[in-house]
């Protein structure tokens, strides 16, 4: 029984540990995740940003060429500035593939230490019977050679009573 529990106790260390593995992997995938996504949150601010420099060029009278010039030049510098955003956004894409794969190794750990978990406390379960079915075997033996020894002094038991009780009525007769 004691060995059970510690085995039940080691599975449960396994399991936590790797648990403690996959909660982490996780929360780093979702940090990667946040981080991409903010990325994008700025990309998309910066399109509007276009859009709406874009509408002003539009909107600005033919002959206004410093305005014109003005306006342009901020469009090129939103669009490289998109530019560098889709480049970051490509590589926080990538490291949050890498925490994907890392969170799915730590997943496939965490099964394979289940596992194992699983086996320790099998392992000691089928010891622990075996110990169990030993003792119940001895106990058996033991009670049965208790009671074979009980049956032995009882019959020699009786057979002095019957041997008291006979001297007894022969000497009773005797008395007579």
């Amino acid at each position: 029984l004691k060995s059970l529990q510690v085995a039940q106790g080691k599975a449960k260390t396994v399991r936590d540990e790797a648990g403690a593995k996959v909660a982490a992997a996780q929360r780093e995938l979702n940090e990667a995740k946040q981080a991409t996504d903010d990325l994008r949150i700025v990309k998309s601010s910066i399109e509007a940003k276009v859009a709406s420099t874009q509408k002003d060029l539009d909107k600005t009278f033919v002959l206004n060429l410093v305005r014109k010039f003005e306006l342009s030049g901020q469009i090129d510098k939103l669009n490289q500035a998109i530019k560098e955003q889709d480049k970051k956004i490509e590589k926080a894409a990538k490291v949050e593939d890498k925490y994907l794969q890392a969170l799915n190794k730590q997943q496939a750990y965490a099964q394979k230490q289940g596992e194992i978990a699983d086996g320790i406390v099998q392992e000691a379960t089928k010891a622990g019977n075996k110990i169990k079915e030993s003792a119940e075997a001895k106990s058996a033996k033991l009670l049965q050679d208790g009671q074979k020894q009980a049956a032995a002094a009882t019959k020699s038991v009786e057979g002095k009573i019957k041997n008291l009780l006979r001297d007894a009525d022969a000497l009773e007769k005797q008395y007579k």
